[in-house]
C-alpha cells in the first residue's frame, strides 16, 4: 500500500477510520484528560508503518504519531488489517 497525505476531506468522507486501543500509562491531567493520545514510541509506529507499506494491495492509508488512527482508502484494506491484528 502507498502512504498518502493529501487531501483530509476526501479522507474524512470516503475513507475507512481504524482506532487502535490506547495504551494506559496511569498518568491524566487534573481534568481528567489522558496527556496524550498518540504513540509513545516512534519504533512501534515506523514498524506499523513499514507492515502497511509492504501490503501489496494497491490502496492507499493514512497515519499520523499524533493519535492512533489508521485510515484506508479501501475497506478491504482495513479489514484485512484488522484480521492480522
Amino acid at each position: 500500500m502507498k502512504f498518502w497525505n493529501k487531501h483530509p476531506a476526501v479522507r474524512k468522507r470516503c475513507w475507512t477510520k481504524v482506532v487502535l486501543p490506547q495504551e494506559d500509562h496511569g498518568g491524566m491531567y487534573p481534568t481528567g484528560i489522558k496527556p496524550f493520545a498518540g504513540w509513545y514510541r516512534r519504533g512501534p509506529f515506523e514498524k506499523l508503518k513499514r507492515l502497511l507499506q509492504n501490503n501489496p494491495s494497491k490502496g492507499k492509508f493514512y497515519m499520523m504519531i499524533m493519535n492512533k488512527e489508521i485510515w484506508f482508502e479501501r475497506p478491504e484494506d482495513a479489514t484485512w488489517f484488522l484480521l492480522r491484528l
